[in-house]
């Protein structure tokens, strides 16, 4: 068994938006939505 630990916090001060960047959508799909399914997939692997 294998886990990670996904650093998703913060402000996103520097990005200059009101919304952190990691629930930004970036072609119809949230930042954190991107780690998330490369994770899964290498997990999914092991």
């Amino acid at each position: 068994m294998m886990s990670v630990i996904i650093l998703a916090g913060g402000q996103g001060e520097r990005f200059g938006d009101t919304l952190p960047k990691q629930f930004q959508k970036v072609n119809g799909r949230m930042v954190i939505e991107y780690t998330l399914d490369r994770f899964s997939r290498l997990l999914a692997l092991l």
